[in-house]
């Protein structure tokens, strides 16, 4: 029998190919972030939310620390960003979309507000899962990259109202403006 000589072109096809899959997303890390403070027309409250959270998941989550509160929350993040501004969706300055897509190697959702002036952020109350030095409430400049913040979608994501009418969103979870 033969031997098999896997040789070192096999080995750095394989790497390259390992390195740009998914797998490969498992094991890289994700890229730094410039978080920043815009003067946005949106009231989102991390307590709120933290609160309005735990009457979902009967479990205070105000008891653990906040990156395992928000481990595999971003919808219910995004959920509550959309029920609180679903009545004033119309007077924002900008438009909100309810966004799916990947973090890395994770499935993700997350929040997107395209203001006039042409810019869009990435709103995201759960970053801290991945990133656990991201601020609670972290908003960034849109950025895809395939190691952090990316989406398949090329119509990128789904406005807020059709969002929470798809989710039946008042009539199967608490309303935002009750806390």
């Amino acid at each position: 029998m033969e031997d098999i000589n896997f040789g070192s072109d096999l080995s750095e096809d394989f790497l390259k190919e390992f390195e740009e899959s998914s797998m490969g997303l498992l094991f890289s890390p994700f890229p730094t972030y410039k978080y920043i403070n815009p003067q946005l027309d949106l009231k989102v409250d991390v307590d709120e939310f933290l609160t309005w959270l735990s009457e979902e998941e009967g479990f205070d989550m105000k008891s653990v620390p906040y990156n395992d509160a928000v481990s595999s929350m971003c919808e219910y993040a995004c959920l509550y960003i959309a029920m609180k501004h679903y009545d004033d969706v119309d007077d924002l300055q900008g438009k909100l979309y309810v966004v799916c897509g990947e973090m890395g190697f994770w499935g993700h959702w997350w929040i997107e507000y395209v203001i006039p002036e042409g810019k869009t952020f990435i709103i995201d109350l759960t970053l801290q899962q991945f990133i656990p030095e991201a601020p609670k409430l972290s908003i960034i400049e849109k950025t895809y990259e395939r190691k952090g913040y990316h989406t398949y979608d090329e119509e990128g994501g789904q406005p807020i109202k059709e969002y929470c009418a798809e989710k039946d969103a008042f009539d199967f979870y608490a309303n935002p403006h009750d806390f």
